[in-house]
């Protein structure tokens, strides 16, 4: 076969692969392999030059790969830089929680994860978080309240554990 066939064969299954009926017809006969399918689910962005993970997505993006959900930028580092160490997680450089480009990517822990997050001020606190029980207001208040009360008053006033 030469390099011309190889092309028109690697445009077709392209257009295959667009059609998510012939997508999962190509996934159920294992006709890719875990690299190609990775390839097949990025697109670049031509500015800044994140490799965007476009298949199955949450905040990050997801590959299954010998049967097990991977997270797709920790699999991206694992193809091109080898094995994570037990205890550390890959950041994002570009901040792109969809970008796989592993020239965005670096090893850290999570002590560096928390610390790049306030640095770009992406750390959410207070009331912004998912997680808060109170507001601003209902925080000033218990401080107000904390001399005369006991923590236990102050939690069944605010409906929150001591």
């Amino acid at each position: 076969m030469n390099e011309a066939q190889k092309k028109i064969i690697s445009n077709n299954f392209k257009k295959l692969w667009e059609n998510p009926t012939w997508r999962k017809k190509l996934l159920a006969k294992r006709a890719v392999n875990n690299f190609e399918k990775f390839k097949i689910k990025i697109k670049i962005d031509k500015l800044t030059r994140c490799w965007n993970w476009i298949g199955n997505k949450g905040r990050y993006g997801g590959i299954k790969v010998k049967g097990k959900q991977k997270l797709a930028h920790r699999y991206s580092w694992e193809i091109y830089n080898g094995l994570i160490p037990k205890g550390k997680l890959i950041m994002h450089k570009c901040d792109n929680t969809l970008c796989v480009n592993p020239k965005h990517l670096r090893i850290g822990t999570q002590k560096e994860n928390i610390h790049d997050c306030i640095q770009k001020n992406r750390f959410i606190k207070g009331e912004k978080c998912h997680a808060s029980k109170l507001t601003e207001t209902k925080v000033k208040k218990i401080r107000e309240l904390y001399r005369q009360k006991t923590q236990i008053e102050l939690a069944k006033i605010f409906n929150v554990s001591q």
